[in-house]
């Protein structure tokens, strides 16, 4: 194999693996009652109190950051955003800021 093929066959293997999220791969992974189990713990300890309802994958980024919604019984929801890092940083947002800030609401597809 010519040194011209090992450099696009490392390109491709290196772009493949920056999309793969394997925090959002563990969390799209679970069945739906672990998925709201996961994500009712995660934000209590986050200091959020949610007893979820539902959990909807809204969709990626092009660098590979997911994007979670979770309905909370009796309250506003929340988008949680998975980074596409080693560590699967999040960043948690009210599903009305969501919408006031991003102009995306909650629950709907990008």
């Amino acid at each position: 194999m010519t040194k011209r093929a090992w450099v696009l066959l490392a390109a491709l293997a290196f772009s493949s693996s920056v999309h793969a999220n394997p925090a959002h791969k563990h969390v799209s992974g679970l069945s739906d009652a672990e998925r709201k189990a996961f994500f009712e713990r995660f934000l209590k300890q986050s200091g959020e109190n949610c007893n979820v309802t539902r959990a909807f994958y809204q969709g990626s980024t092009k660098r590979g950051d997911a994007f979670w919604n979770v309905a909370c019984k009796g309250k506003d929801g929340f988008s949680v955003m998975i980074n596409n890092d080693a560590r699967g940083s999040t960043k948690i947002m009210e599903c009305r800021l969501m919408k006031t800030v991003g102009g995306t609401p909650c629950f709907k597809k990008f």
